[in-house]
């Protein structure tokens, strides 16, 4: 199983999304504003069984808890992951660390070698 699969096993959409509009339960989905653009009347969605999530409004589009995030946030998708296992618990391999983090340990491992020399 990939780390993708993991979060998104482990995550619960609604709950992510909950912290950006309120969502009222509506059969086996949930409703609530659209977090993305202005409106008076619900038309968005969230499918905690497929966790994923659309607008019907003015956006017309949906997604995963990834997207969502990467939308809400601004972020890469990198980084929406790197959110959301923190959440989970879930341990990335290195390739997804940040580049400042990744720089650092380039710095400390120039520094290392630097010193055996």
């Amino acid at each position: 199983m990939s780390v993708t699969d993991e979060v998104k096993q482990k995550i619960d959409i609604v709950e992510v999304v909950s912290q950006y509009t309120s969502l009222t339960k509506s059969g086996r989905t949930f409703r609530g504003l659209c977090p993305f653009h202005s409106e008076k009347h619900p038309s968005f969605f969230v499918y905690p069984e497929q966790q994923s999530w659309h607008c019907f409004g003015a956006c017309n589009t949906g997604g995963d808890v990834f997207s969502f995030i990467m939308k809400k946030e601004g972020t890469t998708f990198g980084e929406a992951l790197r959110l959301m296992a923190e959440k989970t618990g879930v341990s990335l391999p290195s390739r997804f660390e940040s580049s400042a983090k990744r720089d650092e340990k380039e710095r400390l491992y120039q520094i290392n070698e630097a010193a055996t020399q």
